[in-house]
């Protein structure tokens, strides 16, 4: 396939794709300072928490609109540029895996109906339950989706099927539930938190409403900020811990580590260095061993499992005798195609060479991922200096920080999204699917026609979504 080919497809499916996260993103987190808001109004009947309340409930109701519209754009690229992946992995559109999905998304959008069109209809303690459901399912709706492409990642207990070579789980439990799954949910809603909270800060900042509401909503925004960026720093170690485990060539590709070594340190930036940080990051001790690129290539070290690694030459080779196996014998399954159809993606590979990634995008996006990440905290401390010492308000430096603050976390995100994904390379499901072999064959003028329908679709709905979005932010 060629270049254009490849990389087209990939490029009109990530345009709607990071607009559904991004809208889904603020969504979470302006549901958690909706149900904060609207809590607080219960407790104290005061007028102006019921106004901030009214407020981030508008926010949320057309967050969830973009939301929905992205969706339905995005369908239309996951559908058309993905079908071979579809028919090789048909355990994800299995009822076990989108019946949850159904249910989880059905759910949230009659709690949001509820929510805006039945609150005259309930007492308040049943609204206000009604309206903390809705923050909960509404971060709930991504768990399939996110626990399929931790699976994609790091794909346990999962194989090439003997009868018709699709891709198989031993249980559909191992994708929902699986700990990089867990992980990366938790990590993707206190996340949220944080890029809801300060896009709910950038509102506060440009609302011409009166000081005190401002402040009001700014405590909630705030603490929305700290609590989810702590959790998200805390949550990152142990997925980082995670993945060095499972996917070492990643790891391995973020450090531009070519050969592995204890104590090994971390690289900020050529000879600047923090001593054994890298082998306590991805093992937990001081003095753990952390496997190079060429390392991985060649076997050179020992897995999670304290078992000897395979080289890419002897998992290629298990892949082809595998498949000789199966097409000298397509009745019975033998001990040589058990031992290969966990590596049967290397039958895509030629060289080792194509199983790594390109290092210097991977280097510098989690430099600047984690770099970011404390210029997030430090933002969010001024913020707090500034709402309990009024005098700082009025300093030009204070809103810069406090309008940077939101843009800074989405930064972040997409940095760790893209080091998620990227670092994949060249798998769509890790050794046991290329990307190569999991797009669409297909005429550059389709792509053409499908960029202009899903890109254009994608900036109208943005600009409408955005438009009501500033009414509402900084009303006439």
């Amino acid at each position: 396939m060629s270049e254009p080919s490849l990389l087209l497809p990939q490029a009109i499916t990530a345009i709607p794709a990071f607009l559904l996260w991004l809208s889904m993103a603020l969504s979470i987190g302006i549901s958690l300072a909706y149900a904060c808001a609207h809590t607080i109004t219960f407790l104290t009947q005061d007028i102006k928490w019921q106004t901030i309340t009214a407020w981030t409930r508008s926010l949320l109701k057309w967050l969830l609109m973009g939301a929905l519209g992205n969706l339905c754009l995005l369908a239309i690229p996951l559908a058309v540029n993905w079908l071979p992946f579809w028919k090789i992995t048909p355990i994800l559109s299995s009822l076990s895996i989108l019946i949850p999905e159904i249910i989880l998304v059905l759910t949230t959008i009659l709690l949001a109906i509820r929510v805006w069109k039945g609150e005259k209809r309930m007492t308040p303690r049943a609204h206000l339950t009604t309206v903390w459901l809705l923050s909960l399912f509404v971060g709930l709706s991504l768990w399939i989706p996110v626990a399929v492409m931790a699976w994609m990642e790091y794909p346990q207990e999962s194989w090439i099927s003997f009868q018709d070579l699709s891709i198989v789980a031993s249980h559909p439990w191992y994708i929902v539930f699986s700990a990089l799954g867990i992980l990366k949910f938790c990590l993707l809603i206190t996340s949220s938190w944080v890029i809801g909270g300060g896009f709910l800060l950038i509102a506060c900042l440009r609302n011409p409403c009166e000081k005190e509401l401002a402040k009001r909503s700014a405590i909630i925004a705030i603490s929305m900020v700290l609590i989810g960026g702590v959790l998200t720093l805390c949550i990152g170690d142990s997925t980082g811990y995670s993945i060095a485990g499972n996917q070492p060539m990643k790891m391995a590709a973020i450090q531009q580590l070519e050969k592995g070594q204890r104590k090994a340190p971390l690289v900020i930036a050529g000879p600047i260095q923090i001593p054994e940080l890298l082998s306590r990051l991805a093992t937990h001790s001081n003095n753990g061993f952390v496997p190079g690129m060429s390392d991985i290539i060649n076997g050179e070290y020992t897995t999670a499992n304290d078992t000897p690694a395979y080289s890419f030459y002897q998992k290629r080779t298990k892949a082809s005798q595998a498949f000789y196996a199966r097409r000298k014998d397509s009745t019975n399954i033998s001990a040589t195609w058990d031992m290969g159809k966990r590596y049967w993606g290397y039958l895509y590979l030629s060289c080792p060479e194509e199983g790594i990634p390109n290092t210097l995008p991977l280097f510098v996006a989690f430099r600047l991922m984690v770099g970011g990440g404390f210029l997030l905290l430090l933002f969010a401390t001024i913020q707090i200096a500034g709402w309990i010492r009024t005098e700082i308000q009025e300093r030009i430096w204070f809103k810069y920080a406090g309008t940077a603050i939101m843009p800074l976390a989405l930064f972040c995100s997409l940095c760790g999204w893209y080091i998620s994904l990227y670092g994949m390379h060249p798998w769509a499901i890790t050794e046991l699917l290329a990307v190569s072999s999991a797009i669409s064959s297909l005429p550059l003028w389709v792509l053409g026609v499908e960029f202009l329908l899903v890109v254009g679709g994608c900036i109208l709905w943005t600009i409408f979504i955005g438009k009501q979005l500033k009414s509402i932010i900084v009303p006439s």
